[in-house]
């Protein structure tokens, strides 16, 4: 999993220079993103399956709620890529002409 990998010293640092440590902390900071990625679409899926009528809005609203702090346009991205923006209601269409 990890190409970076190099052996530990006594004080448990890295032996390697600083390009392969920074290399090593981007990779982890990039798997923790992905991590962070999939709770966030498994925290918006359980939100909508509730809540099926919440927009981006307040879909990012209850995000806030719950300890997730989000910035609304990742909210309204996420949601179109998975389909979980609500559809809006139909509107009732008048189909008699009643002007007698």
């Amino acid at each position: 999993m990890f190409w970076y990998w190099k052996e530990m010293d006594e004080s448990g640092r890295l032996n390697g220079g600083r390009g392969e440590i920074r290399a090593l902390q981007k990779r982890v900071e990039e798997l923790e993103r992905m991590v962070g990625k999939l709770t966030l679409e498994e925290e918006m899926e359980e939100i909508a399956e509730e809540y099926p009528r919440y927009g981006y809005r307040r879909m990012r609203h209850e995000l806030k709620r719950r300890g997730i702090e989000v910035n609304h346009k990742k909210v309204l991205r996420l949601m179109r890529e998975k389909g979980l923006l609500c559809k809006n209601r139909r509107r009732f269409v008048r189909t008699t002409e009643s002007n007698h």
